[in-house]
């Protein structure tokens, strides 16, 4: 099964975030919060170039967020 999205990618059920990792984020496991990192940092820095932003705040915005998930992780 494959979604359409506007723009220039799309869904498939293969790259699609499993259910149980999103799960497991809500559990606080750091190893889900780094997957997540791992898959969405890429595509939320490229959503930030469209939009105009340089690098250097892209850096420091990812950075920032890694803090927050961090710190939420250890609640």
């Amino acid at each position: 099964m494959t979604e359409f999205f506007p723009g220039r990618f799309s869904m498939t059920s293969s790259n699609a975030t499993r259910y149980s990792l999103i799960q497991d984020a809500r559990s606080r496991s750091s190893t889900a919060w780094e997957q997540l990192v791992h898959i969405y940092s890429p595509l939320i820095q490229a959503w930030g170039r469209r939009l105009g932003c340089q690098s250097d705040e892209l850096d420091m915005f990812m950075k920032r967020k890694r803090q927050v998930a961090a710190r939420q992780r250890m609640r």
